[in-house]
């Protein structure tokens, strides 16, 4: 045990915080700074000392110091890096401390969340875990062990990057799995394919939708019962929730990843939809691009290259998605606002009175006409006569003038009002932006009547455009605007809202926020477009 005593003659170890598979964590003071400010001190100590042991848990081990590094730097909810070094053959990293509880404490096993309530943790934890994706990086233990609540403002920060592995690190098979023979993660939060160590980024979003399984039913996930023939969890006759909340459920806990979100930036867009419709307290987050020069490639599992869905209300080639971005200008697009419900529901009878009028004008009008006509006598000028064909055509021949005194009037009902386009929220219309991060190339969707349709063209647009082969989706929405922002050094951030200057303003803010030089706003798209 190190309490007691100080590392680096600097780093004075209090207390042990707590024990795992390849070390120990320790609370310390940093003596070298004023006020002695605590931080945490983790040492490498592997429980199993088998030689083929030691080489893993040290490269695990220097794998968490780069990443803390990388992405603790960059990231508020991700605990920062203050040291990594070698004393007397044993291994130290030195990180942020973290004052406030482990979620694991803030809800035992046994406790239940409403569906509410789990909506807002499940979008704070995606909400930090898609940055960590969008770094290329697969966590690999989310469980609530290891997400604490931060005493000064209540978020959630995400702890121990010991088990993270970089994807751009991994090998491929001919069927995408990657090469990591080493299975490492917890069991009930760790999906099947990591378990056999092929981890993805959907295997994050597996632990993900098991807190929220968790959280709402109050039992283990370890505990839970599984369906002999497939191995989809069974939860569904545990806990009462809305049949939307419960298919994004179900499309994270997929047994196969196949079928799940493909990262946790698609099931943030899922949830951000659910929270938007159905929850009023919970604000938009958005996932936001990173300068190039700390994010060396996007995740290229975002494709959506296994399930591309036509857009319903589309023809097969859609006459209303361009082939090319957008130019990039921002204007609010024009909307027809619906007709006043209550003009409409009088509407009808306004048009039987209309034609009631019409009717006895033209009774009174043929019972003063006929009696003309019947006693009228021959007309010798065949110019003045009105033939039948001339009254009951509704087109008047070019060379016959006019009669000087009609002796017909042909009374037409009224034709209808004209058909008005209106924007009718109730029919969703989905939009989407996708970006590259190396080249910058952009490409766009709207009107489209799924999110993942919408999501699909923005990145075909993208990819067409951009030889890299890291487009990713930024943002989707549906019925709102979307905005996209983007600075001189190549940083980027998104926003969305049902008002167009909170979406463009929110995009500046992000961009600004992620260290975005001259942030300006490059397309704002208003959904439905017109």
């Amino acid at each position: 045990m190190l309490v007691g005593k100080t590392l680096r003659n600097r780093y004075k170890i209090l207390k042990v915080l707590g024990s795992g598979g390849f070390g120990d964590t320790y609370l310390s003071q940093d003596t070298d700074l004023p006020g002695h400010p605590t931080c945490v001190v983790k040492q490498l100590k592997p429980k199993d000392t088998s030689p083929n042991i030691l080489p893993i848990a040290k490269s695990l081990f220097e794998r968490e110091a780069e990443y803390l590094y990388k992405l603790g730097n960059a990231h508020p909810q991700i605990p920062k890096l203050f040291a990594h070094f070698e004393e007397n053959n044993e291994f130290f990293l030195v990180q942020e401390f973290v004052e406030g509880s482990s979620l694991a404490d803030e809800i035992p096993i046994g406790q239940r969340l409403s569906e509410s309530a789990t909506i807002t943790l499940l979008l704070e934890i995606l909400e930090v875990l898609s940055f960590v994706h969008q770094n290329n990086v697969i966590h690999r233990d989310i469980k609530l062990a290891n997400l604490m609540r931060r005493k000064q403002d209540g978020k959630i920060v995400l702890i121990d990057f010991g088990a993270v592995k970089d994807i751009t690190a991994l090998g491929t098979d001919s069927q995408g799995n990657t090469d990591v023979t080493v299975s490492i993660g917890s069991p009930g939060y760790m999906p099947s394919e990591q378990a056999r160590g092929k981890p993805r980024l959907s295997s994050d979003v597996y632990a993900v939708g098991m807190i929220g399984i968790q959280v709402l039913t109050g039992i283990a996930p370890d505990s839970l019962q599984e369906d002999a023939n497939t191995g989809e969890i069974l939860w569904r006759d545990r806990v009462q929730v809305s049949d939307a909340f419960a298919e994004i459920l179900q499309n994270m806990v997929f047994y196969h990843f196949s079928q799940r979100y493909k990262s946790a930036i698609e099931a943030l867009h899922a949830m951000q939809s659910l929270g938007a419709t159905n929850i009023n307290n919970i604000a938009p987050t958005e996932v936001i691009a990173y300068p190039s020069s700390t994010t060396d490639s996007s995740p290229t599992i975002i494709s959506n290259t296994n399930k591309v869905t036509v857009p319903v209300s589309a023809p097969a080639t859609p006459q209303f998605i361009p082939t090319t971005p957008q130019s990039p200008v921002t204007t609010p697009h024009v909307t027809v606002s619906a007709p006043n419900p209550a003009f409409s529901k009088f509407q009808p009878f306004l048009w039987i009175a209309l034609t009631a009028v019409i009717s006895v004008s033209a009774a009174i009008a043929t019972a003063i006409l006929i009696p003309k006509l019947t006693n009228r006598p021959p007309d010798n000028n065949p110019q003045t006569e009105v033939t039948k064909a001339a009254t009951s055509s509704p087109i008047a021949s070019s060379t016959t003038p006019p009669s000087p005194e009609p002796t017909e009037t042909a009374i037409l009902a009224p034709e209808p009002p004209p058909v008005v386009a209106t924007t009718n929220p109730a029919i969703p219309s989905f939009g989407a932006i996708a970006r590259s991060p190396s080249t910058q190339s952009k490409g766009y969707s709207w009107n489209y009547a799924s999110r993942k349709a919408a999501e699909t063209r923005a990145l075909s647009e993208c990819e067409s455009s951009s030889t890299s082969g890291d487009c990713q989706v930024l943002i989707s929405a549906k019925n709102a605007c979307i905005s996209l922002a983007e600075s001189s050094n190549g940083a980027a951030g998104s926003g969305w809202s049902e008002d167009i200057t909170v979406a463009e303003n929110t995009a500046k803010q992000v961009c600004k926020e992620f260290q975005g030089i001259n942030c300006t706003i490059t397309n704002t798209i208003c959904l439905p477009v017109r």
